[in-house]
């Protein structure tokens, strides 16, 4: 074992030639059955204890190399794909680990010394079946040649499915990505058909004609006219006279009387008088009942009352039963009474615990009567009894 730790290539490992190292590193790539294992270990069972011992060396060597592949790796996993990936290679690896312990095992259980005499002695006595054992080797090679080439196909297969799996995942991704841009690309252009649309709505200023843009010029111009104001003044009193028959001061002061006249009137009070209307009862069904059912906490009706109105969501009971049709103040007619019913009985309950009360606190009030009055008896005739005994 301390060999293997001074070798650090495969190189280094003469004893074994170049086919042997292939067949071994074919073995370990692959995840094998017990039954090829077994078959493996039957081939190279025959070689000395040197070579066998050197074969165990050169597969440990390689576990440890793919070790610290796996470990270098390891560090540098980020993707959650990846991850998988690197747990199933780790699984693998173990199972591979305990595939070469059952190789180690067998081989380290028949050694070649004990089996070569045998093979010499065969050979001596039936030298016609000497051919025989070499059949069998080429059996078991042809076999395990098969098994490793199936178990290559196997995993060719396991590759081509992960390849397709990744390539499928890619295609997925692509599609997603397609899809993003379309969506992408559809919401700009329906941001640019609005924008459009608002300035296709907007109305476009017409080019102002040679008139309007004469008139424009001219407002801006200040006027360089000077108006005389005091003959327009003039002009306008002697119109006012001619329509109204009095210049027009005389016009404003009749005007200021009129309004002061006006003024010295008392003003009506205009604000509407609003009589409270108190309502005393309320229908339903045809029968009037007392208000204080629906307004009054302390009655016995009120809590069936604040019941349907959270039921029904109203504020105002007395306008909303009236608006009601007959057949639905028929149903709430129903409920009243089956409450009315209730209530009565609860009432004749609690009338006959008050006369059964007072019909007892009566009968103790008795009793208790009695009783002081049988004291006050004996107390008298105790009394008599001591002035007889002093007489005496």
């Amino acid at each position: 074992m301390n060999n293997s730790k001074n070798k650090t290539s495969g190189k280094d490992f003469t004893l074994i030639s170049e086919k042997t190292k292939a067949r071994i590193r074919g073995l370990i790539e692959k995840r094998l059955t017990a039954q090829t294992i077994a078959l493996f270990a039957q081939e190279y069972e025959a070689y000395e204890p040197e070579i066998r011992k050197e074969i165990i060396e050169y597969i440990l060597f390689l576990l440890s190399v793919e070790e610290e592949a796996l470990k270098a790796i390891e560090g540098g996993v980020a993707d959650h794909r990846a991850r998988m990936l690197m747990e199933r290679r780790k699984l693998e690896f173990a199972e591979k680990q305990s595939n070469i312990r059952k190789i180690q095992d067998m081989l380290n259980k028949k050694p070649a010394g004990n089996q070569k005499p045998k093979v010499a002695v065969k050979l001596e006595e039936k030298p016609v079946k000497k051919e025989e054992p070499k059949k069998e080797t080429k059996k078991q090679l042809s076999k395990l040649e098969q098994m490793l080439k199936e178990a290559q196909m196997r995993e060719a297969k396991n590759l081509k499915n992960e390849k397709e799996q990744e390539k499928l995942e890619a295609e997925r991704k692509a599609k997603e990505a397609a899809k993003k841009r379309k969506e992408e690309k559809a919401k700009l252009e329906k941001a640019k058909k609005e924008e459009q649309k608002k300035i296709s709505r907007t109305p476009a200023k017409k080019p102002l004609s040679y008139d309007e843009k004469l008139l424009a010029a001219q407002a801006e111009q200040p006027s360089m006219i000077e108006r005389d104001y005091e003959k327009e003044q003039r002009e306008k009193e002697r119109l006012w006279k001619e329509l109204y028959g009095k210049t027009r001061a005389d016009s404003l002061k009749e005007r200021a009387k009129v309004a002061m006249r006006e003024s010295d009137r008392s003003e009506a009070d205009k604000t509407p008088t609003i009589e409270e209307i108190l309502l005393v009862s309320y229908e339903l069904y045809g029968n009037v009942y007392d208000i204080e059912e629906l307004t009054d906490p302390k009655n016995k009706y009120y809590l069936f009352w604040s019941t349907m109105k959270q039921k029904y969501k109203v504020s105002n009971i007395s306008i909303w039963i009236k608006e009601k049709p007959i057949g639905f103040q028929k149903k709430i007619y129903k409920k009243r009474l089956k409450i009315e019913k209730q209530i009565s009985k609860k009432l004749e309950l609690i009338n006959k615990e008050k006369e059964m009360q007072e019909m007892k606190a009566k009968q103790e009030k008795e009793r208790l009567a009695k009783e002081a009055a049988k004291l006050a008896q004996e107390k008298a005739e105790a009394k008599k009894q001591e002035e007889n005994k002093e007489n005496k």
